[in-house]
């Protein structure tokens, strides 16, 4: 994860005000066989795994984690110095309680005064017996020689996991908005109805449209315990990855629902909101209207108190520059000067198309890239109405320039342009955009396509690209 983000959303974890309700934590423990050693109860959030508490065992094996305050519920783990997970427990309102247990028979860990962890030992002895079983069919189906055998296996597997989801559904049912109910219905995989097997493709396209309507069955995105597991976040990105089309309708509509119905939480809408802040800043391919929905629907209605200004501040630019930049949009206005220092402005340049480059006289790879993009001007695009217009990033460098457009054999058609270095301060100074941000210039050359109207017709393209695209439009025109 990039370093801005991790701090984003740790950011926004420290803001959110981890809940209080009770003054103390004290777990009681006795683990076999350790002695004399420390012992470390670990917390889950998202992907992240925080050690929270040190219990330092006696000779007895006896120790206790203790703490001021209360954690957030959740599921946690307790781990050796070795880093080894022993074992995982649920922390939910009551966490004043004992534990014995010996690593040599985990299955059998004793809980006193402890509900969440009753009802989540029923559930762990039910996954482990039914693991049991489909273990012992796996080694005889690794042994079976006859694969005529091997179809009862498969088939009574697929029974062991049908009869699993059935008794965790029962559990859900019998602990309604328990600890132990959340982690079922976080830890359960998207499936078909019991005993549903396609036939052909309308067959599968219809399990696939259940699964996803069912796939947060029993998930309430207000539940401030879904960011304290080891399974929301990989449910999150799988759904995503799997059941939302890769369109930005698609991935809004399910984007907003859940953070809408997350408001009403403390900890899971910071935790959601970082979350696709950081899938989202720097979008997959076509999804930039994505993170404008999350800035416009959210940011922009009071959701940067949960951010640094820093970060504040990286949030807008980047908005901007999407809202400034989506094909079909308006292209943003540039009011620069010429090459003599005449004011010249983008939208008084009258063209069918307006081919803008924003390019350095002394980058090595425009000094490649513009001869190209000139060479295509005068072979084709000429005759398709194009008109060249080209911004100097550095307005310093205008003697540059106008040597490179000399010994470059230029055409004189070209526009050269650029913005006084006062004019920059300015805008910076009054926290107004200048061009690199409107027009996303992070590298040199950037290249635009606009229509006679000046809205975007292709950016950030290849110039085989750009020119793919100038035949499409004028064949379209025939």
């Amino acid at each position: 994860m990039k370093p801005f983000l991790l701090a984003f959303i740790l950011s926004l974890a420290a803001m959110s005000g981890i809940a209080q309700i009770s003054p103390d934590l004290d777990i009681s423990i006795k683990i076999a066989p350790y002695k004399n050693t420390p012992l470390y109860l670990v917390s889950y959030y998202g992907r992240d795994k925080t050690t929270v508490d040190t219990a330092i065992l006696n000779a007895k094996s006896e120790g206790h984690f203790k703490r001021k305050h209360k954690l957030p519920e959740g599921v946690y783990f307790v781990s050796s110095t070795d880093n080894k997970m022993l074992f995982e427990l649920l922390l939910g309102k009551n966490q004043r309680f004992s534990l014995v247990a010996d690593t040599a028979h985990i299955t059998q860990i004793a809980f006193k005064g402890s509900p969440d962890n009753d009802q989540f030992k029923e559930y762990a002895s039910l996954v482990n017996a039914n693991a049991k079983q489909f273990n012992l069919l796996n080694e005889q189906m690794r042994t079976t020689k006859d694969m005529a055998d091997v179809q009862p296996i498969r088939d009574r597997q697929r029974v062991l996991m049908s009869e699993l989801q059935v008794s965790g559904d029962s559990l859900m049912r019998k602990y309604p908005g328990s600890l132990t109910a959340m982690y079922i219905a976080l830890k359960s995989p998207p499936h078909a109805p019991v005993g549903f097997i396609p036939k052909n493709k309308a067959d599968s396209v219809a399990g696939g449209f259940y699964m996803k309507q069912h796939y947060w069955d029993n998930v309430v995105f207000n539940d401030d315990r879904l960011p304290y597991t080891p399974f929301f976040d990989h449910k999150l990105d799988m759904y995503f990855r799997a059941f939302v089309p890769p369109n930005p309708d698609s991935v809004t509509k399910d984007m907003d629902y859940m953070l809408l119905y997350a408001r009403t939480g403390k900890e899971i809408y910071p935790y959601l909101l970082s979350k696709f802040t950081s899938r989202y800043l720097v979008p997959p391919p076509g999804l930039n209207k994505v993170f404008i929905d999350l800035f416009q629907n959210f940011y922009l209605k009071g959701d940067t108190t949960l951010v640094t200004d820093s970060f504040k501040k990286v949030i807008y630019e980047r908005a901007y520059q999407y809202m400034a930049n989506q094909v079909g949009d308006p292209a943003p206005a540039l009011d620069l000067l010429d090459i003599n220092d005449n004011p010249v402005s983008l939208y008084n340049v009258h063209a069918p198309y307006t081919f803008v480059v924003f390019w350095d006289p002394t980058c090595s790879h425009c000094k490649e890239q513009v001869p190209r993009v000139d060479s295509i001007y005068k072979a084709k695009w000429k005759a398709m109405g194009v008109q060249l217009y080209s911004v100097n990033v550095n307005g310093m460098l205008m003697p540059e320039l106008r040597k490179f457009a000399q010994t470059s054999n230029l055409s004189p058609d070209w526009i050269h342009t650029y913005e006084p270095d006062a004019k920059t301060r300015e805008l910076i100074k009054s926290g107004l955009p200048t061009f690199r941000q409107l027009y996303e210039v992070y590298e040199t050359p950037t290249m635009y396509l606009l229509d006679k109207d000046k809205r975007i017709v292709g950016r950030h393209l290849t110039l085989e690209q750009f020119d793919a695209l100038m035949e499409v439009k004028t064949n379209s025109k025939k």
